[in-house]
């Protein structure tokens, strides 16, 4: 995962601003998507949110809680092959397929606290436990997809993701 956020105080104790997360999902095998397929599963996440930031004390040590909205977009790709002794029933063929590598667009959010540590005037540094979500996505089952999975137009789903980071922060004057 990989994010960045800009934040301008607006009191001592708030500020507003944009941020945005990049989550990379590793490829990851199931033997359970397909029935008698091995199938890799990988995608990627990027939320763009408007960003809350409430520093609950202010310190040498910062606890804060930080809150946003806005919008995330997923990709996923799915890859299968038939197990060993089975054939795709609508070809007859162990070739693999790309049964999915769609993308979506929904609402996300997020919801995080931590604690920042002064180190001098302009830099901070902190740890931060936090929680992503994406609302349900849709995506499509390709040509290859419908054909395996007869019936069957696409998975539809949200994603979560809890996160524990180091963060710097630099304080523009």
């Amino acid at each position: 995962m990989f994010g960045g956020v800009f934040i301008h105080r607006l009191h001592p104790n708030f500020g507003l601003g944009l941020g945005f997360d990049l989550l990379n999902r590793e490829e990851r095998d199931s033997s359970v998507l397909i029935t008698n397929a091995n199938s890799t599963v990988s995608g990627q996440t990027l939320a763009v949110l408007v960003l809350g930031k409430w520093i609950i004390t202010e310190g040498k040590v910062q606890p804060f809680i930080t809150g946003g909205m806005g919008l995330g977009r997923s990709s996923l790709k799915a890859v299968s092959t038939p197990r060993p002794g089975f054939v795709w029933t609508a070809t007859g063929t162990r070739d693999t397929r790309t049964i999915i590598d769609a993308s979506d667009t929904a609402f996300a959010f997020a919801l995080r606290g931590g604690l920042d540590m002064e180190l001098n005037d302009a830099l901070l540094a902190g740890v931060e436990l936090g929680y992503l979500r994406v609302s349900d996505m849709t995506y499509s089952l390709t040509e290859s997809g419908r054909q395996v999975l007869p019936g069957i137009t696409g998975l539809k789903g949200p994603q979560a993701s809890y996160t524990f980071s180091g963060r710097i922060t630099y304080r523009f004057k």
